[in-house]
């Protein structure tokens, strides 16, 4: 986006009527040879990694999945911030949530799978501690794993995403309390895939849709009765095709999809590790706690663009590395992501600042998901917050100073400058009306002290 600023004045006899036009270089764009009343556009510079996903459909009672999501996303490569906040260096070893809606299936046979690539080992490490803790409700890691890969499409469905949350497709039922969220859901009927609405739970991460799918199963007397061959279940593949026979799905082939699933990632590996762990912890009396925090959004600024994401009250009693925050906005999908790095605040907050400027200068939704990264590398979702960004047009004020008409001289000055894409320069462009453009000349603004631009233009020129 451009935008320039026209103005005339008289100037002495000897040179007449001059013209001056303000152009406004945003950053990321470059200048080139044009009349004054061109404008110049923006060139894309980005480095990109494209990956894409796909998922399918099932459903069942008490469980739906809605519309599927598959797009391609773009990492972009490294932005340099300040200090104190910087973007993940190699953005390519993660990838996040994708966000356009269609209605195709993913599902693979396990000699049919490739080598685990990068969005799915986030997934995984996203989900890994929930799913391990679940193991003392009775429910194998493994099937909680495969459950949620399955039902959200490796976390990118529009269910599973943030603000809802919900990777397993858990419908709202009279014993839940919490949010719900209303979208179009499939359910197989009579051979065929219909679609309808339906109100499913909400959930604040990732993390707590794990941890819910785990007590689900023994919520209610009905539900202890009807997955009890379920619970406690020691062997995958049982417990997968007592899931299908306790009418958690409708579709004839989910219990193959699970434990295709469990075999091709080897996710059977979390359960022996369970087993272990919850001895260990049953032996010493300890409770496992998962990590935990308030996410806020403050500073919302639509004049400069920008936004906070706070992170208060972190509870991580394993300790952690680092905290991670992805952001893009809803304009072109995931082409404007980057994985910012939270800095410590003097109180023990963690902050992340995001500008548009950063995102392409986008206006309207941005989505900024909280990861924390423990000590084994392993991620965890710790839940995400939306801002609408409202991007405000480029403001300034143009003024002509030390107007000399013996010297031919005058200064043309540019104050109050706020434009949310940021300013890498100004260039005036400056011609006489004697001949039309015939001595058009680009001048280069010089950035005060005071932060407004200057620039002395001489009839000479």
């Amino acid at each position: 986006m451009q935008l320039g600023f026209h103005f005339g004045f008289k100037k002495s006899k000897a040179y007449g009527l001059c013209g001056v036009m303000l152009a406004i270089l945003f950053l990321g764009m470059s200048g080139h040879s044009a009349k004054a009343d061109e404008m110049l556009s923006p060139t894309d510079t980005s480095s990109t990694l494209k990956e894409s996903t796909d998922n399918h459909a099932t459903s069942y009672s008490e469980i739906g999945v809605h519309d599927d999501s598959t797009s391609q996303m773009n990492l972009q490569s490294e932005k340099v911030l300040e200090e104190e906040q910087t973007s993940l260096a190699d953005s390519s070893k993660i990838a996040v949530l994708t966000n356009s809606s269609v209605t195709t299936s993913s599902y693979q046979e396990a000699d049919e799978l490739s080598e685990i690539d990068q969005n799915q080992s986030h997934f995984l490490s996203a989900i890994k501690q929930g799913a391990m803790d679940g193991a003392k409700e009775g429910v194998l890691p493994s099937i909680t794993a495969a459950q949620a890969i399955l039902e959200s499409g490796w976390g990118s469905s529009e269910l599973a995403k943030a603000p809802n949350n919900n990777l397993f497709g858990i419908k709202d039922s009279e014993d839940w309390n919490g949010e719900i969220v209303t979208v179009p859901t499939q359910e197989y009927v009579n051979g065929d895939y219909i679609k309808i609405n339906a109100a499913f739970r909400k959930y604040t991460s990732w993390n707590d849709s794990v941890v819910d799918h785990a007590k689900f199963f023994t919520s209610t007397e009905w539900r202890k009765n009807n997955y009890r061959k379920v619970v406690n279940e020691t062997d995958y593949r049982i417990a997968a095709q007592e899931l299908k026979n306790a009418g958690y799905a409708t579709d004839p082939s989910y219990a193959g999809k699970l434990i295709s699933l469990i075999e091709a990632y080897k996710l059977y590996e979390w359960d022996a590790v369970s087993n272990t762990t919850n001895s260990v912890l049953e032996n010493e009396g300890v409770e496992s706690q998962n990590p935990k925090a308030d996410l806020a959004i403050t500073g919302l600024n639509n004049a400069t663009g920008s936004y906070d994401l706070v992170i208060s009250n972190l509870v991580a009693p394993r300790g952690f590395k680092e905290v991670l925050v992805p952001t893009w906005s809803e304009e072109n999908g995931q082409d404007d992501i980057i994985w910012y790095k939270a800095a410590k605040q003097a109180n023990g907050d963690y902050k992340v600042t995001v500008r548009s400027s950063n995102h392409k200068g986008d206006s309207g939704l941005y989505n900024s998901h909280v990861y924390l990264v423990d000590n084994d590398g392993k991620y965890i979702g710790l839940g995400g917050k939306q801002a609408t960004l409202d991007i405000t047009k480029t403001q300034g004020t143009l003024t002509i100073a030390n107007n000399d008409k013996n010297r031919g001289t005058f200064d043309v000055l540019i104050t109050n400058l706020t434009n949310p894409s940021g300013i890498s320069g100004i260039l005036i462009p400056v011609w006489s009306e004697q001949n039309g453009q015939d001595d058009l000349v680009w001048h280069n603004a010089t950035k005060q002290d005071n932060g407004s631009y200057k620039v002395t233009i001489s009839a000479s020129q």
